[in-house]
């Protein structure tokens, strides 16, 4: 912030975890003796900081989801950037009501994931820009329809699946590459052939991994030095957008030196 500061502007910064009357650690505690829904989700009007993702059962095949927190109300001018604090319209409008935070109480199709995740499509308000890619959301969402009855073997196997359905999305720029050596056409072949599972014994994920890493750094290096580190850790899927949209060709799959 030192950097945004001169002799004419400063800097000033809001977060409502400073605010008084902060009462999050009185809901936690009241959190505990909630028997149902309704106990569950009012013990939690009281949650202010940090903006957490709630998760609800119960023994009457009751499910449901919550995302409680004291969230400022701002106009529609949102930016990556800090806002002109001299400008009124640049301030916090009030807070969001407890009535229309994100919840989700027994869907109809019975099913509830959060894997980080967009968890609503509402654009009353203002959220966030960061949401993980939905791989790994639609893996689980995949997985639990397999079947119609599940168990706690049936949970295990998912709790330990490694499947990266990420990696379908990419292995189709494989066509771009020639290979240039007989180790590079190896590589490629592997990938090609490959299950897409993270298996520890596999070569393979390592090689993905690496190839990922090494094309984030192609598209990005020549242009945007110094700042590259930021744009190395772009999403996927700002990554698959260059790629496509962009026609840029990948970079050799192995390096010989």
């Amino acid at each position: 912030a030192a950097s945004l500061v001169d002799d004419k502007h400063g800097v000033a910064l809001s977060y409502v975890a400073l605010e008084k009357n902060d009462l999050t650690l009185q809901a936690l505690y009241e959190l505990n003796f909630a028997k149902n829904w309704q106990e569950f989700t009012f013990a939690l009007r009281n949650f202010i900081t940090p903006h957490l993702n709630f998760l609800y059962a119960d023994t009457n095949n009751n499910i449901g989801t919550i995302a409680p927190g004291k969230l400022p109300l701002r106009n529609n001018k949102i930016s990556f950037f800090p806002m002109q604090g001299w400008e009124s319209n640049s301030g916090w409008k009030g807070y969001i009501s407890a009535n229309d935070i994100s919840q989700n109480h027994n869907p109809q199709s019975g099913i509830i994931i959060n894997a980080n995740n967009k968890v609503t499509t509402k654009k009353d308000y203002y959220l966030g820009f960061v949401w993980e890619p939905k791989y790994r959301a639609q893996r689980i969402y995949n997985l639990v329809n397999d079947k119609k009855y599940h168990s706690v073997e049936s949970f295990k196997i998912m709790q330990n699946d490694t499947f990266f359905p990420l990696a379908r999305d990419y292995i189709q720029f494989l066509s771009d590459i020639v290979p240039t050596s007989t180790l590079e056409k190896e590589a490629i072949e592997k990938l090609r052939n490959w299950d897409l599972t993270f298996d520890k014994n596999k070569s393979e994920p390592l090689i993905f991994e690496t190839w990922l890493n090494e094309m984030r750094s192609f598209i990005f290096s020549n242009n945007l030095m110094p700042k590259i580190d930021i744009f190395l850790e772009l999403k996927p899927k700002e990554l698959k957008f260059f790629l496509n949209k962009l026609s840029i060709k990948c970079p050799t799959l192995v390096n010989n030196n």
